[in-house]
């Protein structure tokens, strides 16, 4: 069957003011079917499709440039956009013939004079097995809610701890909230230490008010709530093909308890 060459580019585009990634090395390796270079900003990702599939290539590749954004930002607060810039297709003599340009040039960043700077020497990676599904979408609302200081911490805990029960139908049984919760993390290979330890913080928001000289939360268990949510999104995302390949437990935190 004939194939169509086609060589799709994006100019990376960083929205994190602590984190510095001019110069990182440049990153080489494959996004789905694309055999993708990502260099001084340009991610160049090239596909030999069969030629009725041509014009789906990229919507195959940006499903996947959102979710390497996703995973960025999860992982580590890395604000990142790839954003089109145009196509070329393949010649016979070897060479490159744009097809459409769109002569975008980077936007004005705002300057602002961080306090805390990161200096990356490499971008940040993508995760292969990272997909977003309507379950991720669900948890990825509540924690940019959360950001924006519109729901608290403890409320948006607990609403992410129902999209995971939410998502485990029990086939068909009647369960408890609480069994609902632990299938849904066997499911997504998450221990339950985890999904319990989350619950009984959260909870604490509505239980009756702090003695005088006592307080709530400890710094750390704030910390560890928060690490929870992105934690807890990642492995959903991870599970789009099957069972996550890599367990969450509570050593995977940074935040420790």
């Amino acid at each position: 069957m004939p194939t169509f060459r086609q060589r799709l580019q994006y100019r990376l585009e960083s929205f994190s003011v602590h984190d510095t990634i001019d110069p990182a090395a440049t990153w080489h390796g494959q996004l789905g079917a694309f055999d993708a270079r990502l260099h001084r900003h340009r991610l160049q990702a090239v596909i030999d499709s069969p030629i009725h599939e041509a014009a789906l290539a990229r919507q195959r590749l940006e499903a996947i440039l959102r979710d390497w954004e996703t995973v960025a930002l999860l992982t580590d607060g890395h604000e990142l956009r790839f954003v089109y810039e145009g196509v070329a297709v393949g010649e016979p003599n070897g060479q490159w013939a744009d097809l459409d340009r769109t002569g975008a040039e980077p936007g004005v960043l705002p300057v602002v004079d961080a306090i805390v700077r990161r200096h990356r020497p490499d971008y940040p990676p993508p995760d292969p097995a990272f997909r977003i599904s309507p379950m991720v979408l669900s948890m990825l609302r509540e924690i940019e809610a959360f950001r924006a200081d519109v729901p608290t911490l403890p409320l948006v805990a607990q609403r992410i701890l129902g999209i995971l029960a939410d998502s485990f139908d029990g086939d068909g049984e009647s369960l408890s909230h609480g069994d609902h919760l632990r299938g849904a993390a066997q499911r997504l290979s998450i221990d339950d230490e985890v999904v319990t330890q989350l619950a009984g913080l959260s909870a604490r928001a509505t239980e009756a008010a702090t003695p005088p000289g006592q307080i709530r939360y400890r710094g750390a268990e704030w910390q560890w709530m928060q690490e929870a949510l992105t934690r807890l999104t990642l492995q959903a995302g991870r599970a789009g093909q099957g069972a996550p390949g890599t367990r969450l437990s509570m050593d995977a935190f940074v935040a420790r308890l």
